[in-house]
């Protein structure tokens, strides 16, 4: 009868539930989806900055301003695509000129580029690119009041920069580039002397772009 009773009180035990046991089983913790940047797309935005001469004795300097569009392609950290700018400029310079018997004028009133870029995402989020390309725009010369002259110059730009994706589909791009754009010989400025014109300058933007089919990706 002893027997009986023990081996009923066992097998009574064996049939309790044991929530403590239970909650001792480690169960995976949630881990939250990272966002980060994707910058394949096309894109498009606006930039404006600052100019000022070198190559040029006439002090070329001014504002710029414009609209940009491009398109990225990334693999892993390297990201490279194709870029276009443009828009306003307003440069002007002013040097003594024909023996400093004259005061020399020129400017220019709009400015774009096309250039190839070349980047890496040191952050899923950060891109620091080189680019370089070609580049245009009107270069305008005159002196006194003698005569002016005005034609369209094509040259080559270059340099670099770092974009930020600061939210989804949104960045921020600060970006160094040196334009050349040749001589421009203006030769109705003054009877029979004409007059050499280097147009070359260094320009510091800041921008704003939004990305399409881009933007944030999850993993």
């Amino acid at each position: 009868m002893r027997k009986l009773i023990f081996l009923r009180a066992a097998l009574a035990a064996m049939a309790i539930p044991l929530p403590a046991k239970a909650a001792d089983v480690s169960r995976p913790a949630y881990k939250a989806p990272r966002l980060v940047a994707n910058w394949t797309g096309f894109y498009f935005g606006a930039y404006g900055g600052a100019s000022g001469a070198t190559g040029s004795s006439f002090g070329l300097g001014g504002g710029v301003a414009g609209g940009t569009a491009g398109v990225n392609w990334q693999n892993g950290a390297l990201v490279f695509g194709v870029e276009g700018d443009g828009g306003w400029a307003g440069l002007t310079g002013t040097t003594n000129c024909l023996a400093a018997v004259y005061t020399c004028r020129t400017s220019d009133n709009w400015l774009s580029s096309v250039r190839g870029r070349l980047g890496w995402a040191v952050m899923p989020n950060v891109l620091l690119y080189a680019t370089a390309g070609g580049a245009f725009g009107d270069v305008r010369e005159a002196i006194n009041s003698n005569g002016s002259a005005s034609g369209d110059q094509a040259g080559w730009s270059a340099g670099a920069g770092f974009e930020w994706m600061v939210a989804p589909n949104w960045s921020l791009k600060a970006e160094y580039l040196h334009y050349d754009l040749g001589t421009f010989v203006c030769t109705a400025c003054a009877p029979g002397q004409p007059v050499n014109v280097p147009f070359a300058f260094d320009t510091g933007k800041v921008g704003i772009n939004y990305h399409f089919n881009s933007g944030p990706g999850w993993y």
